[in-house]
């Protein structure tokens, strides 16, 4: 699913505003919603666009294991810091569209992605 058109979404880093506490709760209250429908102690959870790595943080003290995948190289050095106690969590520099895997996830999540997406349609399928 390869698209000619790559934006630097190292560029994107300046305009992220989304860490403050109204944000961090939802995140919370999110991931509670989803032990409800899934036993998040064993899950495998691909995550798309950890960004500063505030969901990556919450899902690795609560998940098996999380590969988080952003195309974006500073944010991963980012939430590399965000969750470097974790021992469960790789990362992934990759743009969603490009990125390939055997793994099976139990989960994926994608916290507020699909707007910075061109053609979020073939990456949902």
């Amino acid at each position: 699913m390869t698209y000619k058109t790559h934006f630097n979404l190292n560029a994107l880093i300046g305009t992220y505003n989304i860490d403050n506490d109204y944000e961090q709760f939802k995140r919370f209250e999110f991931v509670e919603k989803l032990g409800t429908y899934l036993d998040l102690k064993g899950a495998h959870v691909l995550e798309l666009g950890p960004a500063s790595g505030q969901m990556t943080e919450i899902l690795a003290s609560r998940c098996k294991q999380v590969t988080a995948v952003d195309g974006s190289s500073e944010f991963i050095e980012i939430a590399k810091q965000q969750v470097k106690e974790s021992k469960n969590v790789e990362f992934i520099e990759s743009y969603f569209e490009d990125f390939e895997t055997d793994k099976k996830f139990d989960l994926v999540v994608m916290h507020h992605i699909l707007e910075h997406i061109e053609h979020p349609v073939p990456l949902l399928e």
